[in-house]
């Protein structure tokens, strides 16, 4: 874009983005562009115009700073926190939602609320949370960055139980993304209706996750494996089925989570039948030659 836009474009491109995205903030828009539970209106779903008018000035701000940018990373130390960082910025990036959400479970119950309306106040408790979410992501990354840096793990061998158990993990980790992503964090045992009349709860939505991540773990070891993890997965969601089931722990009871989670059992269990089969048809021509 910088080639093809002379400066003075640009920059006009980023006043107009800034002064559009001021107006539409101050109007009909929010201007928290991140929205949170309880918000009436949401800019990032769908997307807004005030969002739209944040995405214009930042592409502006970024074209018209390139050149000072790249001279500032030819400084060799600067250069190499950029690298270091880049080095772990998958691990940021997955993990910053879920330190953000404990960090708003420690502190805002206690004397660091965000004060409602905004004001200088404010800004300066922003500060205080960035600091707790930043240490907490440091530590986490450090706990986990070396996995992300580490030698990817073996393909799993390309036979129908290993495939039907990475299949399986993959529909089951979009469930438990989309599952999470339509829930509070700050709640994780709340149950929450999605898609007008699916009934799911955060805690939940990470067993999908977790599960997932047991089933690729099989998929990798072979088809014994793969057809256990399929197993251990539909075992995974029984606890928490018969604990909503019957209120276990002050849970409120749901008809509607207790059939989705037993819907995923049945499935899981499904899939190790055919998983089995299929290894079983596999294995008869080779006994008969």
């Amino acid at each position: 874009m910088h080639r093809l836009l002379a400066p003075s474009a640009v920059l006009l491109l980023a006043v107009l983005g800034g002064g559009a995205l001021v107006l539409l903030a101050a109007g009909p828009y929010p201007a928290r562009m991140v929205g949170v539970p309880g918000d009436e209106l949401v800019n990032m779903n769908p997307p807004t115009a005030a969002l739209t008018a944040l995405a214009v000035a930042q592409v502006g701000v970024a074209v018209l700073a390139r050149h000072v940018l790249n001279r500032w990373l030819r400084r060799p130390r600067v250069w190499t926190v950029v690298v270091a960082l880049n080095l772990s910025i998958m691990s940021i990036y997955l993990w910053h939602q879920p330190v953000m959400a404990v960090v708003a479970r420690l502190l805002a119950p206690s004397v660091l609320p965000h004060p409602d309306p905004p004001g200088l106040s404010r800004w300066g408790l922003r500060l205080v949370w960035f600091a707790a979410a930043g240490l907490l992501l440091a530590t986490v990354v450090l706990l986990v960055g070396r996995f992300e840096r580490g030698a990817p793990p073996a393909p799993a061998p390309r036979r129908r139980p290993a495939t039907i158990a990475a299949v399986t993990s993959v529909v089951l980790a979009e469930l438990g993304l989309l599952g999470v992503a339509g829930t509070d964090a700050g709640s994780p045992f709340a149950v929450s209706r999605v898609l007008g009349a699916i009934d799911v709860a955060p805690v939940v939505a990470m067993v999908c996750v977790g599960v997932a991540m047991l089933l690729l773990w099989g998929a990798r070891r072979g088809d014994r494996a793969a057809r256990r993890s399929l197993l251990a997965g539909a075992a995974a969601f029984l606890p928490v089925g018969c604990a909503y089931a019957v209120g276990i722990g002050g849970l409120t009871p749901s008809t509607r989570l207790l059939g989705l989670v037993g819907i995923l059992s049945i499935g899981l269990l499904a899939a190790e039948a055919a998983a089995t089969g299929s290894a079983d048809t596999d294995r008869a021509p080779r006994a008969g030659r």
